[in-house]
């Protein structure tokens, strides 16, 4: 025993699934890394142990296993706790932790929260959403992400727990193991200098669920999320702020997702199949349809259906299946799931709680319903009309009402109250590209003046416009 997270400590609680994900991306993904499910007290915090069974043979998921292991430690019954905490927390000393990213005290140093084991405690919040920086190597800044600052401080807590000489240029070295490490490798730290803060640029990201489930952050799918990301709305104003909404609020919903899976294994390929690449399915076939003013859905679908990595998500008892795990996550009910589930096998373990979480988030945020689960419905309903005995051109019909219908939904981010009449206007232009037919427009501009008035005439006039 040796490495643990914190979730409660006295009355307070920390943010135990974010320090969650951090922790996997420093084991780079390894499936051999696991999570306690019953909590143990230490000094009074109630934590989870992280388990480890190595098949990783990077730097950092080799300090990941010694630390875990009690490798090289001067006591073995030494315990590592990590706190992960928000942005506005005081330290023990009444500084802000944001001022600092995080701090590690050794056994008995003064301001540690335990006083017979290794305390680290960080900001999982990347310093309020402004993001931390620190000086590059060869010049200028580069990000300072949560889990590159969680593997700086355990190389402290390593460097104290097995007795060797510890120092900031030391911890800092060993932080560009992390950053190598990362889905996207971030630029080295410059060793000599201790410089850093908050209002950087964001690091580089890619979906961690979509990344654990597939095994890979360079997988066929992530590749292809990547380019969907970079390829669509992210040039203009509104969809970027959508885009940012989006993330917010996806990585405040996927650490919960990473806590499942560490403890259910068998969750990954459940979710690659069932959630990863049926969403990357839909984002293709509303990608085809901005691509061609909505022309030739039921082509796109054939050729979908055809290619060698879609055909077996396209089989009738798969989007059937799905369907009826779509009703779960809207309306979680335990008889329905266990008349879904019965025959499955024990590799569906966890699922329910998997799906019990979706649905609670998918009840109270947009974004998750319209972004994630909506889009997989849209999906696997427009696929299951191949098998209805309907015409390709009744289809193709549909399938493009599906479509319309669920761009008028899009959310509304508050970017809009802050533009003036001509940015107004040009963001309602740069819609254009998906948001084409009338009746979308239509919805949406009403839904837009309801919540921000002060431009409709402008809005107004988007909306007789035809740009066909």
């Amino acid at each position: 025993m040796s490495l643990f997270i914190a979730q409660s400590f006295s009355t307070s609680t920390y943010q135990f699934a974010s320090v969650q994900s951090d922790v996997i991306a420093i084991s780079t993904m390894d499936t051999g890394l696991a999570f306690a499910t019953a909590t143990t007290v230490i000094e009074a915090a109630n934590c989870t142990q992280v388990n480890y069974a190595r098949t990783q043979s990077g730097p950092t998921a080799v300090r990941l296993d010694a630390l875990v292991h009690s490798t090289g430690f001067t006591a073995a019954a030494l315990e590592i706790v990590v706190f992960g905490v928000p942005s506005n927390t005081l330290l023990p000393n009444g500084t802000n932790v944001s001022t600092v990213a995080g701090q590690t005290w050794m056994i008995g140093q003064a301001g540690s929260p335990l006083s017979s084991h290794i305390a680290v405690i960080y900001d999982v919040g990347d310093c309020a959403g402004t993001h931390y920086w620190v000086d590059k190597q060869g010049g200028g800044t580069t990000s300072f992400p949560s889990d590159v600052i969680l593997y700086h401080e355990l190389s402290h807590a390593f460097h104290f727990a097995t007795g060797a000489a510890d120092s900031e240029p030391l911890a800092e070295t060993d932080e560009n193991d992390q950053r190598d490490a990362r889905s996207t490798p971030l630029p080295h730290r410059n060793t000599a200098s201790h410089n850093g803060g908050c209002g950087g640029a964001p690091p580089p990201s890619c979906c961690i669920v979509a990344s654990l489930s597939t095994g890979s952050h360079y997988s066929e799918e992530i590749q292809r999320f990547r380019y969907v990301r970079e390829h669509t709305l992210r040039s203009s104003m509104v969809g970027n702020a959508f885009f940012e909404e989006f993330f917010y609020r996806y990585y405040g919903f996927s650490p919960e997702v990473t806590r499942l899976i560490g403890q259910k294994s068998n969750l990954r390929p459940l979710i690659k199949d069932s959630f990863v690449v049926p969403l990357l399915a839909g984002v293709e076939f509303l990608m085809h349809y901005a691509d061609n003013e909505g022309r030739d859905l039921v082509g796109f679908l054939h050729r979908q259906a055809n290619m060698e990595s879609r055909s077996k998500f396209y089989k009738k008892d798969f989007l059937d299946d799905q369907r009826e795990y779509l009703k779960i996550a809207r309306s979680f009910d335990r008889k329905m799931l266990a008349a879904v589930l019965q025959g499955k096998g024990k590799q569906f373990s966890g699922f329910r709680k998997l799906l019990k979480y979706i649905s609670s988030e998918t009840i109270r945020d947009e974004y998750i319903d319209w972004s994630l689960v909506s889009v997989i419905e849209l999906w696997v309903e427009s696929a299951q009309l191949l098998y209805s005995g309907k015409t390709d051109t009744e289809i193709d019909f549909e399938a493009y009402e599906k479509i319309v219908n669920w761009i008028a939904l899009m959310p509304i981010s508050t970017v809009w109250k802050d533009l003036s009449r001509l940015e107004t206007e040009l963001e309602l232009q740069s819609l254009e590209q998906f948001m084409f037919d009338p009746r979308s427009k239509d919805v949406f501009s009403k839904r837009l003046i309801e919540r921000y008035p002060r431009y409709s005439e402008t809005v107004f006039a988007w909306v007789r416009w035809d740009r066909r």
